[in-house]
């Protein structure tokens, strides 16, 4: 694993900050969500988000939170061995690029699907 590869530094921010959060137990696991936890259960709404004061970049943080050993450790290999299959082939913009889109997308979805404060992970 090259440290010049996108997809090391994906994986090193993925175990960073499931760490720092301690698997989702500690305050600091609100600082990457997109969604106020504070609220209550809410129906999906942009006024329930950190997006009305232009945080967009935490629409993509909650890829990188874990809440158990096992998922981490799976996402973590998933993004080795398709990731660098990716990166190999088809360049760092394109890895990247499938990365942020299917990120935002999911997360996104899965907000709007589930109606969850906290998921993934």
């Amino acid at each position: 694993m090259k440290t010049s590869n996108v997809y090391f530094y994906i994986i090193g921010l993925a175990v960073a900050l499931t760490l720092l959060t301690n698997f989702g137990l500690n305050n600091y696991l609100e600082l990457f969500l997109f969604l106020k936890t504070d609220i209550g259960f809410q129906y999906p709404a942009l006024e329930n988000t950190y997006l009305l004061n232009n945080e967009w970049w935490r629409l993509l943080t909650p890829t990188f939170l874990h809440f158990s050993l096992t998922h981490l450790a799976f996402n973590c290999l998933w993004i080795y061995i398709l990731g660098s299959k990716i990166e190999e082939l088809d360049g760092k913009g394109l890895l990247l690029f499938v990365f942020v889109t299917s990120s935002i997308l999911s997360n996104a979805g899965q907000f709007l699907w589930t109606q969850q404060i906290l998921f993934g992970g």
